[in-house]
């Protein structure tokens, strides 16, 4: 058995290379060429792919910006949020009305007085023990 590594006998470093100079020369002469059956079927799923695209039309759009915002997860966070929207405007807590008119009151017509005691806070009664 003879070791991969050795040349045989009367092998030259220089015609292993010019060898491999000429294979790679006969190389990039010939250009490769897809066969028609090849091309054809590409180009049959491209008509395909381009009909099925325009048939999904608003669906297309809808999946698109879906993916964009980052799939269900981030769905899932903005529809919480409107509800959370929803929920808050149908029915808001008392300490958002004052804060609302403080807000929105004419500059000298603000009135924070009590707005940020303890016991106004999200309408929730706070009992202060007596020390």
């Amino acid at each position: 058995m003879t070791n991969r590594n050795e040349r045989p006998a009367g092998a030259d470093a220089g015609d292993a290379a010019a060898a491999l100079e000429a294979a790679f020369a006969a190389l990039r002469t010939e250009a490769p060429r897809p066969s028609a059956a090849l091309m054809g079927r590409v180009l049959a799923d491209a008509e395909a792919a381009a009909r099925d695209g325009r048939r999904a039309g608003l669906a297309g759009l809808f999946a698109a910006v879906y993916r964009g915002l980052g799939g269900a997860p981030a769905a899932a966070g903005l529809a919480a949020a409107t509800l959370a929207g929803v929920w808050i405007g149908a029915s808001p807590p008392p300490v958002l009305d004052r804060l609302a008119g403080a807000v929105w009151a004419a500059p000298g017509e603000i009135d924070v007085g009590g707005l940020f005691e303890p016991t106004a806070i999200a309408g929730f009664e706070i009992e202060e023990a007596d020390g």
